[in-house]
């Protein structure tokens, strides 16, 4: 996968920086692979949308502020992202996640502004604590993972990452989907 990514060759993205499937077959082909398939019917039906494909590259030090999908927020749910380490994945790369934190029907976003926080200096321990007052067994965690190990959450789900190498950059792909009677924003 990391082979195919490192190529010059890709077209650009349909529409929009997610939309790598529609004219990238095997992306389109790891995305819609029936194990993934099997676990997203659990979740979403029968009627599943792709309609984000990504891949996310962290170089070292850099942060992907915390958020909930904005495309995905609808508080009905029936969304879920799956994000896959490919390169450098372990403790000080990986996503990192507020459970239970897709019940508040607040993004991170919402949240932020209501206490007057800037986007790049919020911190995983104020989010906690917000989320508690909402959802008192919400838990920071970041999943001990390597590559080729997934997460599956839902979109509203709070979260974000910190490439803590000194020297390694993180390479995840990142696939979205939604159930077909959901319209992402």
């Amino acid at each position: 996968i990391t082979a195919y990514l490192r190529r010059d060759n890709h077209p650009a993205p349909a529409d929009w920086m997610k939309g790598r499937a529609v004219h990238e077959r095997f992306l389109y082909e790891l995305a819609t692979h029936p194990s993934l398939l099997s676990m997203l019917r659990a979740v979403l039906g029968e009627d599943i949308i792709l309609w984000g494909v990504y891949v996310v590259s962290r170089r070292p030090g850099d942060i992907h502020p915390w958020h909930s999908d904005i495309e995905s927020s609808d508080p009905k749910g029936r969304f879920a992202t799956a994000w896959i380490g490919l390169e450098h994945t372990n403790r000080k790369s990986a996503l990192q996640l507020i459970s239970r934190s897709h019940r508040i029907g607040k993004t991170v976003q919402e949240v932020r502004l209501e206490r007057g926080v800037r986007r790049v200096l919020v911190t995983p321990e104020e989010l906690l604590t917000a989320a508690r007052e909402f959802e008192p067994e919400a838990e920071l965690l970041q999943p001990e993972m390597t590559n080729g190990d997934a997460i599956l959450f839902d979109g509203r789900l709070w979260h974000g990452s910190d490439n803590t190498h000194k020297w390694w950059k993180r390479t995840a792909l990142l696939f979205q989907y939604a159930a077909a009677d959901r319209q992402v924003r």
